[in-house]
């Protein structure tokens, strides 16, 4: 298709500021939260229909929850927390005593003491499970935001970059258990939201400090989003250096983080001792017994990415319902498609893709990756859900390269019929694949 490229052109040079309007049309608003609203619906469908503990690790989040509700002190995490001999649960367990499960008690502590208020409210699983969802919602505002500043002349991408975020459906299943992933992936989110504002031209006092915030809040949320996190503060510096303002940049954000999060490194060096701050040598002794890698060469690679594709899409459970093969096969020709169009962007629109926003994404997909991939060189854990971190930029891909390969005037209805899609492929696959599964 000769005649396939994207209607976008930037009116913006290098490092030249743009005009932002964070609420956007009426209709852009008006379809925005639609989008949220049946997102809120479908996770929480996913969440009724998805029975007790039938999420991976639910059992051991959910007790972190429950004790740091009823005693105010924050859990150790000790040997023999981690049950061997039940974990992971079929799908046909329907445990009575979870107590046995302790082992995410080395965990950071943000979402837990949230998700304790929510229980205080209402003790009950499902009450967990709500915030979850809640946070999940949150995220597709940023989804959206993000992509404006990404590619600010593509106004048909920015709703169905949020659509797409919303409807996949494993982040509707894991948004309606009891994790701290929705509350990770909402924290990496709203950091690069800042960067890609910082890099477009956002000039407010507060950037340096929303920073530094936003990465001690990352620090107290959870392990896996360090990469990301670290890689958009480090790409932040380096634009501070070239704008001449490093100095300022670093005495505003170290001691920003130090403040939101140095408390939790302290209490853990004074817990675990100082040479596991981060609690990553007690877990790995806790938790062991899990299946170890042993060796990575081509096979062990072929089976993680063909395991964390399938699970990023659909494998329910605890990783032990997956969808049927020709869903895969689909999504499969749906990933060549938008790669394809990908070539078509790179060859005739790459003045488009300017270097520090472009640069953000990039860097931040790949450190979700490369995070993913070590911890994947201990332990067997090919799961699709450590990749949403990186959520935003997964989107762009798929939705961007997917719109290229339509004729301009077509690519606002090729987007709208992708989200429509998504949207059908998550009802469907409730409806079809998750509630016969735990019948």
């Amino acid at each position: 298709m000769a005649s396939a490229t994207l209607s976008c052109r930037s009116g913006r040079g290098q490092g030249e500021g743009i005009h932002f309007d964070p609420i956007g049309s009426l209709p852009h608003t008006v379809l925005l939260v639609l989008i949220v609203l049946l997102y809120l619906v479908l996770a929480l469908a996913y969440a009724r229909a998805t029975p007790a503990w039938q999420a991976p690790d639910e059992p051991a989040h959910f007790n972190y929850v429950r004790e740091l509700a009823e005693t105010g002190d924050l859990p150790v995490l000790e040997p023999g927390a981690y049950p061997a001999s039940v974990v992971p649960l079929a799908p046909s367990a329907r445990p009575t005593d979870i107590s046995a499960f302790q082992y995410e008690a080395h965990q950071p502590p943000l979402f837990y003491a949230l998700a304790a208020l929510a229980y205080k409210l209402n003790p009950s699983l499902f009450a967990v499970r709500a915030l979850s969802v809640l946070f999940g919602a949150l995220l597709l505002p940023v989804a959206f935001w993000c992509s404006r500043l990404s590619v600010p002349q593509c106004p048909w991408l920015w709703l169905a970059a949020s659509a797409f975020v919303a409807f996949i459906p494993v982040q509707l299943f894991d948004a309606g258990s009891a994790e701290n992933d929705t509350l990770g992936e909402l924290i990496t989110s709203l950091l690069l939201l800042v960067y890609l504002a910082l890099v477009s031209g956002w000039s407010s006092r507060w950037r340096w400090a929303m920073v530094g915030g936003l990465a001690g809040l990352a620090v107290l949320t959870k392990v896996n989003i360090y990469p990301p996190t670290a890689a958009l503060v480090i790409l932040a510096l380096v634009y501070s250096w070239r704008k001449r303002q490093l100095g300022q940049a670093l005495g505003t954000i170290v001691p920003a983080v130090l403040v939101v999060s140095g408390w939790w490194l302290v209490r853990n060096g004074l817990t675990y001792g100082w040479a596991d701050f981060l609690a990553q040598q007690r877990q790995a002794q806790v938790a062991g017994s899990q299946v170890h890698t042993g060796s990575f060469g081509p096979a062990e690679f072929g089976n993680f990415v063909a395991l964390s594709f399938h699970s990023f899409w659909g494998q329910f459970g605890w990783m032990s319902l997956p969808l049927p093969q020709r869903d895969y096969l689909v999504l499969a020709a749906f990933t060549l498609i938008a790669a394809a169009g990908w070539v078509i962007v790179l060859a005739t629109r790459r003045r488009d893709l300017h270097v520090w926003p472009w640069l953000g994404l990039a860097l931040a997909w790949l450190a979700v990756v490369a995070g993913d991939l070590y911890y994947n060189r201990t332990f067997v854990q090919g799961q699709g859900r450590y990749l949403f971190f990186a959520l935003v930029p997964i989107a762009l891909f798929y939705v961007y390269g997917f719109g290229a390969l339509f004729p301009r005037r077509a690519q606002p209805a090729a987007a709208a019929c992708l989200s429509v899609g998504m949207l059908v492929f998550s009802a469907f696959t409730l409806q079809h694949d998750l509630i016969p599964a735990f019948r």
